[in-house]
């Protein structure tokens, strides 16, 4: 049967398993589906808005070009002589000549009213009276009014299209007719519509409200001359919303944009009035041309959304596992709160004493077997509830204490210890209850289980300890805290201290028994508020105050006090009263002995900080060399030469602890740094500015800086890499020497602080730190900056000797 269910639950697993994949995978389609989406729709989004700048663009050059010709005739216009109404023709052939050479023009010319052309050299040409563009010029009448321009095409006549740029023809303020000239449109075709966009795949051209194409601006593009935007060929594929909208907006000059297909290929195109007559301008680009102009950027995006929806998809599945843990670890708890709640309602049956179990949210209490016989009953419903019937049974037992601890074992979880005295028909005795909070067997509310325990002894215990402690050479007294402080009781110790008999004592206390009395007067205050105190809190205190003696000198004592509940219910106090000079003698020899055993913790401190610095260097070294020894024999063998040097200089250390030189810890150092060069290479510079070198130091003392200050200052900068400065010179009476590099950096009070805390482990540098004050009193000061590097600086005093005389001289 168990192999059976140990099957369906792997095949179950399986399954789940199963399902989580297919939905994993399904979430992986769709989401890489909408990138796909999103990255067409940013591209044609991007398409139609470069479009419509272009476009934009394209109108603002054509009107100025436009409104340039009509400029020119305009000028023309100005500088025409009449005589007696005749035209000037030597000054017009002028003109004429000038132009043609100038602006690549093939007619200049005008006509009177009536719609009879003249050439520029007075030959007539015809009657233009039925034409579209003389009718608009008249009818808009003279002045500065905007010319007409007309699309004169090959049909009409002419050997190539051309441009017809016409104004109104004033003499004297007065119209006398129209003034008009013309280009061939392949001189003026590139200039009017420039194709720069999408390395010149886009294309743009000119059409009128009907649909014609009147310019192209490529080459490439000229076939399309021949067509109309609705003409049904394959070069315009619109759907018949798209046609109707665009007919529409053509007719009534509005912009827009648009997708469609030409040939088998789509195309994004967008349109906008060109402002010189009721001509467009309509601007298409492929939509592969388009997304090769932004494939970058569209790689970019498309790696992004990728990698948004890789960390979700892994967030998903860690969100899903920690659910899933979750769900066992409360599953668990259950099983455990579940074991343990029947644990203890196992062991409240095998328990000879009494136990309780209290239910907060039903307020009852049931206990065990000798919970039933020691008092009578064996379940008690809303107990907190009749608080005021067991206080009236039992006024003796602290009830309200017992009610606060059960909370507070509910509320801080936590196991609390309660005492307090109870009388029974035999006897009076002291009960001691442990509360511990238990949840109930489905892991939900919160439980106290209490035992019941008689300290009736341990009370009795200590009630003889206090009788043997009256022979001895200490003050012992006790007084009713609910009787005016009144003493009871002073054992023979306090009275030989003051030097009264016990008449004397009774005498200077007084009928109310007042313990003050025996106080100076100065400090009466004093203890009656330190009573005050103790009384409140429950807790003990020490009080020191002066009592008279019977020879009328002061005694300095020392009070310790505690209040205890005695077995009648009131609350005592019991000092115990001690000579401070006494105190103060021995405490002085303690501290004599104290200091000596510093002095040798010191000594031994300083052995083992130099013990504990000597093999620091010694398995980084040699695993560094071990990196390159196959790769570079040569440069292993140098490598092994600084390891060797630096080893010689640790062995000596450690079998001696006499000083060293300083120039021999820096070649240490040169050592060390020739290794971890091999790491790091050029990106780790070291750079020595030696100005005093002719002294002794602690052997092994700077190296460990400049390790710290490459390990933890430059390594942390990664591939950046950065420098470290070893500085020594003299300054007045002491030699100074840094350690600076431009590593990360710390914090340095954060430091300090979880150094104090005990958050961190700093033996290494608190250990150079102590080496250099105890062994050269020297003074270490630390500075660092997050994000600029850390300066390290020792100054160890010359003490006031000449140079040849120190100490720390050779």
């Amino acid at each position: 049967m168990k192999r059976k269910g140990r099957n369906r639950e792997r095949k179950s697993a399986i399954t789940y398993f199963g399902l989580y994949l297919i939905m994993i995978s399904t979430i992986l389609m769709i989401a890489y589906g909408i990138i796909q989406l999103t990255l067409e729709q940013n591209v044609k989004n991007k398409a139609f808005d470069e479009l419509k700048a272009k476009v934009q663009m394209q109108v603002t050059m054509l009107e100025e070009i436009i409104n340039r010709e009509y400029v020119q005739l305009r000028v023309i216009n100005s500088i025409l002589a009449f005589s007696n109404g005749k035209i000037a023709t030597e000054q017009f052939d002028h003109i004429w000549e000038l132009m043609r050479e100038e602006e690549n023009i093939t007619m200049l010319g005008l006509s009177d009213l009536s719609g009879n052309v003249i050439k520029w050299n007075g030959e007539k040409l015809g009657n233009i009276s039925s034409e579209e563009h003389f009718a608009h010029i008249l009818s808009a009448g003279g002045g500065h009014t905007a010319g007409k321009c007309v699309l004169l095409e090959e049909s009409m006549g002419f050997e190539e299209a051309e441009l017809l740029y016409t104004i109104p023809l004033c003499i004297q303020g007065k119209l006398e007719g129209i003034l008009f000239k013309s280009k061939k449109i392949s001189s003026v075709e590139d200039t009017l519509v420039e194709d720069i966009q999408f390395a010149g795949n886009a294309s743009m051209f000119l059409v009128d409200p009907e649909g014609k194409i009147l310019l192209v601006g490529d080459e490439e593009d000229r076939f399309l001359l021949a067509h109309n935007l609705f003409d049904g060929c394959d070069n315009f594929i619109f759907s018949a919303a798209q046609k109707e909208e665009l007919k529409k907006n053509l007719r009534d000059g509005m912009s827009g944009q648009l997708s469609f297909r030409q040939n088998d290929k789509i195309q994004y195109a967008v349109y906008m009035p060109s402002g010189v007559e009721d001509w467009t301008i309509f601007s298409m680009v492929e939509k592969d041309a388009a997304a090769l102009q932004y494939e970058k950027n569209d790689q970019v995006v498309e790696r992004s959304m990728l990698t948004i929806l890789v960390l979700f998809v892994i967030s998903l599945v860690v969100s899903i596992m920690l659910i899933v843990l979750h769900i066992r670890k409360q599953r668990q708890l259950q099983t455990e709160h579940f074991y343990q709640y029947h644990r203890y309602k196992q062991l409240m049956n095998e328990l000879t004493f009494p136990v309780f179990r209290y239910h907060m949210k039903d307020d009852s209490i049931i206990g065990n077997k000798k919970f039933q016989e020691t008092y009578g009953r064996r379940q008690i419903t809303d107990f907190m509830k009749s608080a005021d019937k067991w206080k009236q049974l039992h006024p003796e037992y602290n009830f309200d204490g017992f009610f606060r601890e059960i909370q507070n074992v509910i509320q801080y979880q936590k196991v609390i210890t309660f005492e307090s005295m109870w009388q029974s028909p035999e006897k009076n005795c002291w009960v001691k209850n442990i509360l511990v909070p238990v949840k109930d067997e489905r892991g939900g509310e919160f439980l106290v289980f209490g035992t019941v325990m008689d300290t009736t002894q341990e009370h009795e215990l200590f009630d003889e300890v206090m009788e043997i402690m009256v022979s001895a050479q200490i003050g012992l007294y006790r007084f009713c805290l609910e009787e005016s402080y009144c003493v009871e009781y002073i054992n023979e110790g306090l009275r030989k201290m003051l030097g009264y008999t016990e008449d004397e004592l009774d005498e200077i206390l007084g009928n109310d028994r007042k313990y003050v009395n025996l106080l100076a007067e100065k400090d009466r205050e004093k203890y009656e508020a330190f009573v005050k105190k103790i009384k409140g809190s429950g807790e003990t205190y020490t009080c020191e105050y002066i009592m008279i003696c019977r020879d009328g000198s002061m005694l300095k004592l020392s009070d310790t006090l505690e209040v205890k509940d005695g077995s009648d219910g009131k609350q005592y106090g019991y000092g115990v009263v001690i000579d401070i000079s006494k105190y103060r003698d021995a405490q002085k020899n303690a501290e004599k002995k104290l200091e000596k055993l510093k002095i040798q913790l010191n000594e031994s401190r300083i052995k083992i900080s130099t013990g504990q610095m000597q093999p620091h260097f010694l398995y980084n070294s040699l695993a560094s060399i071990r990196e390159i020894v196959l790769e570079n024999p040569d440069y292993a063998a140098d490598l092994i030469f600084d390891f060797t040097t630096h080893l010689r200089a640790c062995i000596k250390s450690m079998a001696s602890e006499e000083f060293t030189s300083f120039a021999q810890e820096i070649e240490n150092i040169k050592a060390y740094v020739n290794i971890e060069k091999m790491r790091f290479g050029d990106k780790l510079q070291v750079k020595y500015e030696i100005q005093e070198s002719d002294f002794m130091i602690v052997p092994l003392s700077i190296q460990p800086l400049v390790e710290n200050a490459i390990r933890h200052g430059i390594y942390e900068r990664g591939s950046i890499g950065g420098m470290v400065i070893i500085r020594s010179c003299r300054e007045a009476d002491e030699i100074v020497i840094q350690v600076e590099d431009n590593g990360v950096g710390f914090d340095v009070d954060k430091i300090r602080w979880e150094i104090q805390t005990k958050e961190r482990d700093s033996t290494g540098l608190q250990s150079l730190i102590f080496r250099f004050e105890k062994l050269m009193n020297a003074k270490v000061q630390v500075e660092s900056i997050v994000g600029e590097g850390t300066k390290i600086t020792v100054r160890i005093p010359m003490k006031g000797e000449t140079s040849s005389e120190s100490n720390y001289r050779r």
